[in-house]
């Protein structure tokens, strides 16, 4: 395994002078990386395991924890990662996969990783990749990330591939996101534990542009700020097929929002969904419980108003143990408010349903 870090630890070269394990790392690596590394930690091959605390704090530049350079590796954290620059335009990563197209690698993260990039047009991500193929992202401990654009776990086309989060994510910032990918082929993202997002402008729990016979399963809890123009539990942007199924809790303006989705959307017996569904163009089986917010304008301080919270299906079908939530209000004008559900196909209310 080559790794490029800054633990001064001595050893001997070939002539037998003692030099620092910085230098030597750097001479290791300067050829395999080709620049200078913003990472306190450049993996070049070879599995590797975190044995003390990392820590990387700038007020210039960009800044990394673990940079990771090749395919078919384990990188386990173990300790605390805590990242941090205050740089305008320059971004912080706890993991960082640089290769352009990764393939069979493991990132297995029980530790707590915190990211921070507080200039202006920053990005702060945890965990970061671009494509990644038969592999693998779990995290069991708390991540963080803080930035004017912040993720917690982000990659790209995600192929053959998982990504669990089975711990807690936390974001905040202007428009963040706890879980981003681009395309879902043959693949799942899941959440058993808890992703909580905060945020000014379009805050996000899990995005994925697109599902082709791919999974997003939530059976922990997902909770995003409401009342903000974009604040939405789970995204498909662009259409696809699978399943999006819900056995835990989603809190949000929009809990689940589908562009083009064809698949199917469940929402188990164990499944609390508390705001807006809006999937004009997916199949939805409620057998928990759903609560519908009154629809209402949301403002945007940019835009302006950008139109009323609405919930709509093409399909819905509600079993007997299922509880469809609609609210009834009055204003001050005492005209009446109400929440509704607008299904453009086919609904179905099984016997003994309770409204």
């Amino acid at each position: 395994m080559s790794v490029k870090t800054d633990n001064k630890l001595k050893f001997k070269i070939s002539r037998g002078v003692k030099t620092s394990l910085i230098l030597s790392a750097f001479i290791m690596s300067t050829q395999a990386i080709g620049k200078s590394s913003p990472y306190l930690v450049n993996v070049l091959d070879g599995n590797y395991t975190t044995n003390s605390d990392i820590v990387n704090n700038s007020t210039t530049s960009e800044v990394g924890g673990i940079g990771v350079y090749s395919n078919d590796i384990i990188i386990t954290n173990k300790h605390s990662i805590d990242v941090n620059t205050s740089a305008e335009n320059r971004n912080a990563y706890g993991i960082k996969i640089t290769t352009s197209v990764a393939s069979d690698i493991k990132v297995l993260n029980d530790g707590d990783i915190e990211t921070n990039a507080s200039g202006d047009s920053s990005r702060a991500s945890a965990i970061s990749s671009y494509q990644l193929n038969n592999s693998t992202i779990s995290n069991t401990e708390t991540i963080t990330a803080i930035a004017e654009y912040a993720t917690g776990i982000e990659t790209g086309d995600l192929i053959n591939s998982t990504i669990s989060n089975y711990k807690t994510i936390k974001v905040n910032g202007y428009r963040t996101n706890g879980i981003r990918v681009d395309d879902l082929d043959n693949s799942t993202i899941s959440n058993s534990g808890l992703i909580s997002i905060e945020g000014n402008y379009v805050v996000l729990g899990i995005i994925a542009d697109s599902l082709t016979d791919s999974n997003i399963t939530n059976s922990g809890s997902i909770i995003v700020k409401e009342n903000i123009p974009l604040s939405v539990g789970i995204v498909v942007a662009d259409g696809g097929s699978g399943y999006i199924t819900n056995s835990g809790t989603i809190t949000a303006q929009k809990t689940i929002w589908t562009y083009g989705f064809n698949g199917d959307i469940i929402n188990t017996q164990t499944g609390i969904l508390n705001g807006h569904i809006y999937a004009g163009s997916s199949n939805f089986l409620n057998e928990g419980e759903m609560n519908i917010p009154i629809s209402q304008i949301i403002s945007d301080e940019i835009k302006g108003e950008v139109g009323p919270d609405i919930s709509e299906v093409k399909n819905f079908t509600q079993t007997a143990k299922g509880t469809l939530g609609i609210k009834l209000d009055i204003d001050d004008e005492g005209k009446g408010k109400y929440s509704n559900i607008n299904v453009y196909n086919k609904a179905k209310l099984a016997d003994g349903t309770t409204i």
